[in-house]
């Protein structure tokens, strides 16, 4: 069985990564492809032969057999989108976050379940072999107890330029950190503080950077650090994760891919886990993410990620930004 797929914001940077790892797979059949841009959509149906559409209306009345569609348009149109495809029977897979609220969210679980069809949200690091190594050396009991662990994912400031103030940096790149830390603790995220900064990015309306505290019900804590006003003379974005045991410490250095290349004019570290490319194809973790959606879809393998992880990190991401507007007064010494 060939699980017959559609691409939902085909046009974007998520998109035309996901439209390629379809129209490889043999598992997938690229049928259609979505974009509100005309000559974006003209120029990608051409490219993958498939037909284009502009709205997710078009794409319904137009194809009474389409199994499964990847939503990959900005944070806050997914409801729209993942709504009108479920109530049409459509198998979802949609890019982090699922959403940027939590009643959203939640509203989209309810449609996935009122109509019966799967639903994975991209939370990638979850395919990233380096992730799944740690979350199995955490819950083998290798390091003990987890203590607290510490997060920071910092990237380039042509990324909030590109997305031109649509969302914040928590839902951009913190989503990541915050669905790990929920992961690899395995229990619920009870309070957050917060502080945000907002100087180099004023003209977009959104914070610089974002640092929280997360505590858990059972008791462990999660540091976090999200920034996205990096240099873009920097070859790549700047992350770690360091979770402290009882008895044990697991680091992972995102900085660093393992291969560097430099010329006359440029620094690069290609990625080498997330979307390689490898041979005229995207490997690595992304891949893998599609793989199981397809899998879940044909039933012969379970989803990594339940709906309800998804709507709890957007429940901490959105809780972050409440924090960060607050401020406690430090009393003063004397």
């Amino acid at each position: 069985m060939r699980v017959r797929t559609a691409v939902v914001g085909a046009g974007g940077h998520m998109g035309r990564r996901y439209l390629r790892i379809l129209a490889d797979l043999e598992e997938a059949d690229l049928v259609a492809l979505v974009d509100v841009d005309d000559e974006v959509a003209r120029d990608l149906s051409e490219a993958y032969r498939v037909p284009a559409f502009n709205t997710v209306d078009e794409l319904l009345d137009a194809l009474e057999e389409l199994d499964a569609a990847v939503v990959a348009t900005p944070d806050h149109l997914h409801r729209e989108a993942a709504e009108k495809l479920a109530s049409g029977g459509v198998h979802l897979l949609i890019e982090k976050p699922l959403a940027t609220s939590l009643e959203e969210a939640r509203a989209i679980v309810r449609a996935a379940e009122r109509a019966g069809v799967k639903l994975l949200v991209g939370h990638t690091l979850r395919f990233d072999p380096r992730y799944v190594q740690a979350h199995d050396a955490v819950h083998s009991g290798l390091i003990g107890e987890v203590v607290y662990l510490n997060a920071r994912r910092n990237d380039l400031i042509a990324s909030p330029y590109r997305l031109k103030g649509r969302t914040e940096s928590v839902f951009f790149v913190g989503i990541h950190d915050i669905d790990v830390a929920l992961w690899l603790i395995g229990s619920p995220c009870t309070s957050v503080y917060a502080a945000a900064a907002s100087n180099r990015l004023k003209d977009l309306g959104v914070y610089d950077v974002l640092v929280g505290n997360l505590h858990f019900d059972s008791g462990q804590f999660a540091l976090m650090e999200h920034a996205w006003i990096l240099p873009d003379t920097m070859p790549t974005s700047d992350w770690k994760l360091e979770v402290v045991g009882t008895d044990g410490v697991i680091f992972i250095d995102g900085l660093y891919s393992g291969l560097e290349i430099y010329s006359g004019t440029s620094a690069r570290r290609p990625d080498t886990h997330i979307v390689p490319d490898m041979y005229g194809r995207l490997g690595g973790a992304l891949r893998e993410e599609v793989e199981n959606f397809l899998a879940g879809v044909k039933g012969t393998d379970e989803l990594r990620i339940r709906p309800d992880e998804a709507v709890e990190a957007v429940a901490v991401a959105v809780s972050l930004l409440e924090a960060a507007k607050g401020r406690t007064t430090v009393p003063t010494a004397r």
